[in-house]
């Protein structure tokens, strides 16, 4: 197998959502407060709108986010420049509904979003903004897949990981850029846990990370036996969504290559008590 350059780069701080708990997801603002606060990378959700472009938002329907009715898959770029993805969102919070409008910082009392780094931006708005920044890139739908693996294909980085929780989405896909590293759906991140347990190595051609919970209804996923074979078949172990310092430490103390996390400040204040944060 080719020299994995994500086994490197450990370890390594991803901000889940840009920082959801820190700014409101996946929006511009979010993304520049956790590389300020300390993120090496950002992962990133993106979805197809009507007219075809390719955006970043973790849900197709709007109304938890942005409080505004419709779908990103049946809405136009345009019409998504007018919602506020700062609407929903509290410090410490992903998305809260219904609560006064003290609650909400950074919401606009007139349309629209306050700034344009608080609506919904475009992926390659993001590709702009961050230039270099090392990308997960979860396809959230199946209608986005070929045309971010073109993007991506035409990109040609080795520091940006597709992934999605859809095996059809990331086959679809990897049937046109096989070229682009990915991360196995958890179809993939089963048959490998299984393996594991009974001491084997499972690889997936082109693969460079797992990305997977610390635990999964109170049982242990990622443990010393998981990490092990992970190195053995040349992939990295990213464990998510980790905000909790106690969670973080247990991550690190089996050996894990990445954080992703909702909150960029804590894990970037673990890693610095650590010494252990990725130097570029």
């Amino acid at each position: 197998m080719a020299e994995n350059p994500w086994l490197e780069r450990r370890v390594f701080h991803w901000a889940h959502q840009g920082g959801a708990r820190e700014g409101p997801s996946n929006t511009l603002y979010a993304m520049r407060r956790a590389l300020q606060a300390g993120a090496h990378g950002l992962e990133v959700d993106v979805h197809r709108t009507k007219d075809g472009v390719l955006v970043v938002a973790h849900d197709d329907e709007l109304r938890r986010m942005t409080g505004a009715e419709g779908r990103i898959s049946t809405s136009t770029l345009e019409h998504l420049r007018t919602v506020d993805a700062a609407y929903n969102w509290v410090e410490g919070q992903v998305a809260v509904e219904g609560g006064p409008p003290e609650q909400y910082p950074l919401r606009n009392d007139g349309p629209g979003p306050r700034t344009p780094e608080l609506g919904i931006p475009a992926f390659q708005d993001v590709l702009d903004a961050f230039p270099g920044v090392p990308l997960t890139v979860e396809v959230k739908r199946w209608r986005a897949a070929w045309p971010l693996a073109g993007l991506l294909k035409q990109l040609s980085r080795d520091d940006v990981i597709a992934v999605s929780i859809r095996p059809w989405a990331l086959w679809a896909f990897r049937l046109r850029a096989r070229s682009v590293p990915f991360a196995p759906s958890p179809l993939g991140l089963l048959a490998f846990w299984v393996g594991s347990r009974v001491g084997i190595a499972l690889r997936f051609r082109g693969a460079v990370a797992i990305q997977v919970p610390l635990r999964r209804k109170r049982r242990r996923i990622t443990d010393e036996r998981l990490v092990e074979k992970a190195h053995q078949a040349g992939l990295a172990v990213h464990v998510w969504t980790l905000d909790d310092r106690t969670e973080i430490g247990e991550a690190l103390d089996v050996g894990a290559d990445g954080v992703m996390t909702d909150c960029p400040s804590v894990l970037a204040a673990v890693l610095a008590e650590r010494g252990a944060g990725w130097t570029a």
